[in-house]
């Protein structure tokens, strides 16, 4: 999810078929509920490009949950999910939140939930000159106005970049 800016109910409906050498594709959520369903909106649906390390992990994730297949063997819930309990059954989504909390409290870490890592992820990319419209695309936000607008204390930060970075390409002539 840090890598990615998915959404919690997205990356628990992602299942192994969604991923295509280093590209996944959101084709579904789990709702709190617990239900399946089709993602937030249209633009919901989308291909995620992935980085290496982030392929290797999944494919180490891919291995353990096997060898749990193997262990549990006609008791595993065959679903295809990515993400799972040790019995191949979905996670719960505030199973997962309350978890990721008390994981980043016993690290010393501010107790954001997993939606905290969509906005570190759009954050970081805006920051680092991404353009608009490629974050936006990867968040599955419908316009890039709901992006510019979510982030507005990022833009003002790119914006004085930018008023330093014009000034200096000006002065340079």
């Amino acid at each position: 999810m840090a890598t990615t800016g998915v959404r919690r109910g997205e990356a628990l409906g992602l299942e192994w078929s969604d991923l295509t050498g280093d590209t996944l594709v959101v084709l579904r959520a789990v709702t709190a509920d617990g239900d399946v369903t089709a993602p937030k909106s249209r633009a919901s649906v989308r291909p995620i490009a992935l980085d290496t390390a982030t392929v290797r992990r999944l494919e180490s994730w891919k291995v353990a949950q096997k060898a749990d297949r193997l262990r549990w063997g006609a008791g595993w819930v065959d679903v295809d999910a990515m993400f799972t309990r040790e019995d191949g059954s979905r996670l719960s989504p505030d199973l997962v939140t309350r978890t990721f909390q008390k994981t980043a409290i016993s690290l010393g870490l501010p107790a954001i939930g997993p939606h905290g890592l969509r906005h570190t992820w759009a954050t970081l990319a805006l920051e680092a000159g991404i353009p608009a419209k490629v974050v936006s695309s990867r968040l599955g936000h419908a316009s890039v106005a709901t992006t510019l607008d979510r982030y507005t204390s990022v833009r003002d930060v790119i914006d004085r970049d930018a008023a330093e970075v014009v000034a200096q390409l000006i002065a340079a002539g």
